[in-house]
């Protein structure tokens, strides 16, 4: 090949070589070189639920050099997640566009609002009634996760009704929408029930008959009334009773407020409360629900009670029983936790007596009891725990007792004995001032329609202080045995309880050292 022809062949190679490196859009040797930012500080606009001082505490560790945005990006979820971690759901912060060339970065909160609120499923309850009970849910503002977590838990406290609240996203920008779901029944029932509760004095059976109305005042508000008495003791045994709740779910709560009449030392009243004395019995009680922990719930109760026991007892005609009134304010805190198969609940009480009223200082109270005082208190705790076992068996523990310290009267005594308490006995067939009771059950899994046995173990202790001469300063019961329990619908429950004792008592004779339970409810 000539000296010619290698020149053109160089020539054609060097200017391919050339055109090799003429640069081209997208290509990397000529990409926009990094952005370098130096932050000093951050511009927070909008509605921002946090403090200054919560604010800073986020945003503080990205001031200083950046290369990029992704650093600025990194502040927004930051500070989003911040935000959401405080409760506010319905909170977004955004990197508004802006100009770059400055030392302080502006962050944007934009405030997703609720504009449509729905109610479905409700047949017996107005749409604006379920809307009450959801207070803080307002259009036009953010809807409060913790807050509505907090009134669902309220609200589903009702009798009658249950709500399940879906916040969705609207067709309104930066909006979403409100669809509170409802299973509800007719607000009022009439009820009634038989059971063996009584004694051979007074007539072994119970015959209970009430009406409830839960929605009285379109509030929610709820009135009870029972009576109750014995089939073949109609004139001995008299008991009837009030309760009226009403729930304020802007202060996240309720108000109860009730009365009973009993001219027996036991049972139940209004299907509410216990009993443990004859008399008559006032109390109100305000009960308020705190925000949640994740999956822990807690609430407190404050409660004042005036009980007024009468003592009939007579020796030959002659009455030498006692009339003696407590009137104490209670304080109870409680919780409860949700695994994913169990649950754990307690609580905490405590009681003083107060002055005022007939029948209500030291004199009657050491007439009534020895050592026994109008100044008196007490402590009242429990606990519980509900296990799923596998193939549909459960574990339920329930533990309950009171602590006192010195003597009290009659009626404020720790009892044991009953089917709410250690079956297989009389109800309250001992007291004492302290005590503590607990009761070990077993479910099986449904063994035909609606029918589930159980077994059970039922233990408890009482301590007496300052026992007069002869008496004996403890006591325990312990009892073992089976159960069954049908339901059927709504309207039909039975309960049937054969509890065997394991210990004789000392200090009282039982009768046959067994004892069967029955109960019978029906609600239309």
């Amino acid at each position: 090949m000539d000296e010619q022809v290698l020149m053109k062949l160089l020539v054609i190679i060097l200017a391919f070589s050339a055109l090799l490196a003429i640069p081209f859009p997208g290509r990397a040797a000529d990409a926009v070189p990094q952005i370098r930012l130096n932050i000093k500080g951050f511009l927070v606009e909008g509605e921002n639920p946090l403090s200054a001082e919560q604010t800073r505490s986020v945003l503080n560790i990205f001031l200083g050099d950046h290369e990029g945005l992704e650093g600025l990006v990194e502040a927004a979820a930051e500070l989003e997640s911040a935000i959401v971690g405080a409760g506010h759901s319905f909170h977004r912060v955004i990197l508004p566009p802006q100009t770059l060339d400055g030392n302080q970065i502006r962050l944007q909160v934009i405030v997703l609002r609720l504009a449509n609120i729905e109610v479905t499923g409700n047949q017996h309850f107005q749409a604006d009634n379920i809307r009450a009970s959801l207070p803080g849910l307002v259009p036009g503002t953010a809807p409060d996760t913790e807050v509505l977590t907090r009134e669902i838990q309220v609200a589903n406290e009702h009798p009658a009704k249950q709500l399940m609240l879906r916040l969705k996203q609207s067709d309104a920008p930066d909006s979403v929408d409100a669809e509170i779901a409802v299973q509800d029944r007719r607000p009022w029932q009439i009820f009634s029930v038989l059971n063996n509760t009584g004694t051979e004095e007074t007539g072994e059976f119970r015959l209970s008959a009430g009406l409830q109305h839960s929605n009285l005042l379109n509030r929610d508000d709820t009135l009870t009334l029972s009576y109750t008495t014995s089939p073949d003791h109609f004139e001995e045994v008299q008991q009837y009773g009030v309760n009226y709740r009403y729930p304020l779910y802007s202060l996240s709560g309720s108000l109860s407020v009730f009365y009973s009449h009993s001219d027996v030392d036991s049972g139940v009243v209004a299907q509410v409360f216990e009993i443990s004395g004859a008399g008559d019995f006032f109390g109100a009680q305000f009960r308020h629900t705190f925000r949640n922990f994740g999956s822990y719930r807690h609430r407190l109760t404050l409660g004042l009670e005036d009980r007024y026991f009468e003592n009939n007892i007579d020796f030959s005609g002659t009455p030498v029983g006692i009339d003696v009134r407590t009137r104490p304010w209670s304080l109870q805190y409680g919780g409860d936790y949700t695994f994913e198969r169990s649950k754990v609940a307690f609580y905490l009480g405590y009681l003083h007596n107060l002055p005022g009223g007939g029948n209500n200082n030291d004199a009657i109270y050491s007439a009534a009891r020895f050592g026994a005082v109008r100044d008196w208190e007490a402590g009242r705790y429990g606990a519980s725990f509900i296990m799923a076992l596998p193939r549909d068996w459960s574990l339920n523990v329930d533990w309950i007792g009171q602590y006192a310290g010195e003597p009290l009267v009659a009626g404020e005594q720790f009892g044991l004995g009953g089917v709410d308490s250690i079956r297989g006995f009389g109800e309250r067939v001992i007291t004492g001032d302290s005590g503590n009771r607990l009761r070990l059950v077993v479910w099986t899994p449904q063994l035909a329609k609606s029918i589930r046995l159980l077994g059970f173990l039922d233990a408890g202790q009482v301590d007496i202080e300052q026992p007069a001469v002869g008496q004996i300063d403890n006591e325990t019961l312990i009892s073992l045995g089976l159960g069954l329990r049908w339901q059927w619908h709504e309207q039909w429950n039975a309960s049937l309880d054969y509890g065997h004792e394991i210990n004789k008592l000392r200090g009282i004779a039982t009768e046959d050292g067994e004892k069967v339970h029955f109960s019978i409810f029906f609600r239309y």
